[in-house]
């Protein structure tokens, strides 16, 4: 699918999240998943501005603020190579994660997650329904597969959350089981999984590569309608707007 800059939160609403420690960990979620799909395209001055928001919030939340400089120091480094971006941007994930366990910040780490689930599932949607024939045209099939595929980890991201104080997220996770109940209706058929055989974005080295049996590895059948996508493409939209404004 072709690019589209129109559907990532802009880089500059960073410093709308300075507030609580929830909607700073929430959008720097949000953030790490636009710095992403700008090295997946290799936008990397558009990726620069993004991991700058990223460094914002995560010094908002007093995380990691050498290894911040370090990523932001490598990304300029790597302008042209796209690998090595999606590298950096892919590890950045993971170093604040292990950083927020390692120091028992569970909830924080719980609210990147969801921060970052929302954005991965809202940009998927979103450039999917740019396509009024998305439902029958045959190279959408493994990003619809995926779309629905999100269902059990939709279940186990309304868990995590539930071990948390519910008094601090009860209306987003209000939404999350509104989310739920319109993906009821999607049938999964799990395939079987194997590690050797998981796709790593990262080595994907252009979109003719993303084919229908890497795609689909783990999914063995995924029944989704058009009624379905549009649901949760309008439900999606309403929890992101719950994150990212103001």
């Amino acid at each position: 699918l072709t690019y589209q800059a129109k559907f990532l939160n802009n880089a500059d609403n960073a410093e709308n999240y300075l507030g609580t420690s929830q909607k700073t960990a929430l959008n720097l979620g949000v953030y790490l998943v636009d710095l992403g799909y700008n090295s997946l395209y290799l936008k990397s001055q558009e990726g620069l501005k993004y991991l700058k928001s990223v460094k914002k919030l995560s010094d908002q939340l007093n995380i990691l603020d050498d290894q911040t400089k370090s990523m932001l120091t490598r990304f300029e480094s790597n302008l042209e190579n796209r690998d090595s971006l999606l590298t950096i941007a892919r590890e950045g994930y993971f170093t604040i994660d292990n950083y927020l366990h390692k120091n028992e910040r569970k909830d924080a780490s719980a609210y990147i997650l969801v921060g970052s689930w929302i954005e991965g599932l809202y940009l998927g949607t979103s450039l999917v329904k740019e396509n009024p024939n998305f439902a029958t045209d045959e190279k959408y099939k493994p990003i619809l597969w995926r779309i629905g595929g999100q269902k059990e980890s939709l279940n186990n991201l309304i868990s995590l959350l539930n071990k948390f104080d519910k008094n601090n997220h009860k209306d987003l996770i209000a939404k999350l089981e509104e989310l739920k109940k319109i993906y009821e209706s999607v049938k999964i058929e799990q395939g079987e999984a194997d590690s050797e055989e998981l796709l790593d974005i990262a080595e994907i080295q252009n979109s003719d590569e993303l084919s229908e049996k890497v795609m689909m590895k783990t999914l063995k059948k995924v029944e989704i309608s058009k009624e379905n996508v549009e649901k949760i493409a309008e439900k999606v939209t309403e929890i992101r707007k719950m994150i990212t404004e103001k």
